[in-house]
């Protein structure tokens, strides 16, 4: 299992206060597979990468992407388990740090 991204979930728990709390926010706690955490060791070690990227895609709406010719939408299925979208309501979640709440 890749554990590449350790620091980022120890931060992104610290920032909201605790394992826990991350979990009453998300669902769940910080894992190392989890795309924010991914998005957050991009933003940290390849500042100047993460800066000119346009957007960031998950794997499974990417193929819907090149069908439609345009941006998919991220599946209701997916938002889950990136850990920083309010299912309910399918939008980012204002009350966490950036750059998991980053907004282009």
């Amino acid at each position: 299992m890749d554990s590449s991204t350790k620091d980022q979930c120890c931060s992104l728990e610290s920032a909201v206060g605790s394992a826990q709390k991350l979990a009453d926010i998300t669902g769940s706690r910080a894992y190392e597979r989890f795309t924010g955490n991914q998005i957050a060791k991009i933003y940290s070690q390849n500042p100047e990468v993460y800066a000119q990227t346009e957007r960031i895609s998950l794997v499974s709406s990417f193929a819907a992407s090149l069908f439609l010719g345009a941006y998919a939408r991220i599946d209701y299925s997916d938002e889950k388990p990136v850990s920083f979208w309010k299912s309910e309501m399918s939008q980012p979640r204002a009350n966490l740090p950036k750059p998991v709440n980053h907004q282009h």
